[in-house]
């Protein structure tokens, strides 16, 4: 598969709110539901802090200088 089509479709994973599979039978499937989780996490996290750089930067450029 192509690699710019796994990652557009990662992304698209990614971004639609989390919704963990049904009842685990097995510690496997619990143990995937757990990685699935931690990327998800991750992915959301690495959003949040890309917003908040750019709202640093524009705060910072909004300040008045001191001197």
């Amino acid at each position: 598969m192509d690699l710019d089509a796994t990652r557009q479709r990662t992304k698209a994973h990614m971004e639609t709110d989390f919704l963990p599979e049904a009842c685990p039978d097995t510690l496997s499937q619990a143990d995937r539901r757990m990685v699935n989780a931690a990327e998800y996490i991750a992915y959301h996290l690495g959003q949040m802090d890309k917003k908040l750089d750019r709202l640093i930067v524009l705060l910072e450029a909004s300040a008045p200088t001191k001197g």
